[in-house]
């Protein structure tokens, strides 16, 4: 008995070393999509252009290269089914890093480049999606110098290093954020802009905002960190004050950052403030001033309280002359006065004219680095 028992599990586990899988690609036959562009054409098509690695199988493991190839197409999925016509290789988009909007495209309705991207289950929500400036073939086509990264890793390393190491001049969205942006009733997204220096080297500049689903302006560097402090979401960054004497140039490096928002409503007037506690560490002094006396110290908290405060409404005039509510502070009203929004969200980007703004700001100096006095010569 114990025989026959023994005989029908090995039969049983023979059988799945026989199974195998019917659907499986080799490695050298698939072609995966790193970084994406897409363009509109003069003619009104989409112009797909995609870095792919090209993996090729050699007497010692596999070997790769990148390259990109641009199709056209009347929508995005005909266009990626037409990279049928320059390769019968076996597409994957699950390694996909960046998805770049040329600057013409991105004048038009957002549903026809991205409506494609949000079905698609192959595509992770972790993808860094920018504006370019001018064509994005152009920026997905440079030659990195690095060989061991594609251009498309290298603007995703780009977006990346912002969230922890930026200055505050642009922002990181992944698809997921954008998707959640354009879906939260009276709030515009934004996207980050990138563009080719002289050198073809990409640069973000600034931020694209978006109002009815196409791009109707942009945000320069300081209007961007503006956006950033009044949303309390400025990680890294340094600012640049002078000292009581005005004969001193101070670098202040942010170290953290706490932000909360009040709605007061009087009379049928809506007031928001944005209340922020700033707290920074002397980075860098240009001068010979003693800095670290208590005077001093409370001039430089009040000069950089100041400063804050000021980019932080020079965003909020670009958003009332762009009519898009940029700061999210329809949001606001509509968590702490959800009776006040309902009687303004019809009309939301006129009656942005209506809200006031302010801004309270408390800085603190932590230290100084390791120094308490610039170093003088003494011949």
């Amino acid at each position: 008995m114990k025989k026959h028992v023994i005989f029908a599990l090995l039969v049983f586990l023979l059988l799945f070393a026989l199974v195998g899988c019917w659907d499986s690609v080799e490695i050298s036959d698939m072609i995966i999509g790193i970084g994406t562009a897409y363009d509109f054409t003069e003619d009104g098509q989409i112009e797909l252009t995609v870095e792919i690695l090209m993996p090729s199988k050699q007497e010692q493991g596999y070997s790769v290269e990148t390259k990109t190839i641009t199709v056209k197409g009347a929508t995005v999925i005909e266009a990626v089914q037409n990279l049928s016509k320059v390769t019968n290789n076996q597409f994957t988009w699950a390694y996909d890093q960046v998805l770049i909007i040329g600057e013409e495209l991105s004048k038009q309705p957002t549903n026809i480049y991205i409506d494609s991207w949000n079905r698609s289950h192959y595509i992770r929500p972790d993808v860094y999606i920018t504006i370019s400036k001018g064509p994005a073939k152009d920026i997905l086509n440079v030659e990195n110098k690095d060989s061991l990264n594609s251009q498309a890793k290298e603007i995703a390393n780009l977006m990346k290093g912002q969230i922890s190491r930026g200055n505050g001049f642009s922002y990181t969205i992944l698809q997921k954020d954008l998707f959640s942006d354009m879906m939260t009733e009276g709030a515009a997204a934004i996207l980050p802009i990138i563009e080719l220096n002289e050198k073809k080297e990409v640069e973000l500049a600034g931020l694209a905002v978006f109002k009815d689903n196409t791009v109707v302006g942009e945000l320069d560097s300081t209007e961007t960190r503006g956006l950033l402090l009044a949303r309390g979401l400025l990680q890294s960054s340094v600012f640049l004050v002078k000292d009581k004497t005005e004969t001193n140039l101070v670098v202040l490096n942010l170290l953290g950052l706490k932000q909360k928002y009040q709605v007061k409503e009087k009379d049928g007037k809506v007031e928001i403030i944005i209340k922020l506690e700033v707290k920074s560490a002397i980075r860098e002094q240009i001068g010979y001033e003693d800095i670290l006396q208590k005077e001093q110290i409370d001039w430089l908290n009040q000069a950089l309280a100041e400063l804050i405060k000021a980019e932080i409404l020079t965003t909020w005039e670009k958003e009332k002359e762009l009519k898009a509510d940029v700061l999210h502070l329809g949001q606001q009203i509509n968590r702490y006065k959800p009776k006040i929004w309902q009687k303004l969200r019809e009309d939301w980007p006129e009656n942005i004219q209506k809200i006031t703004l302010s801004i309270e700001v408390k800085t603190q100096i932590l230290f100084q680095g390791d120094i308490n006095y610039p170093i003088q010569y003494k011949n």
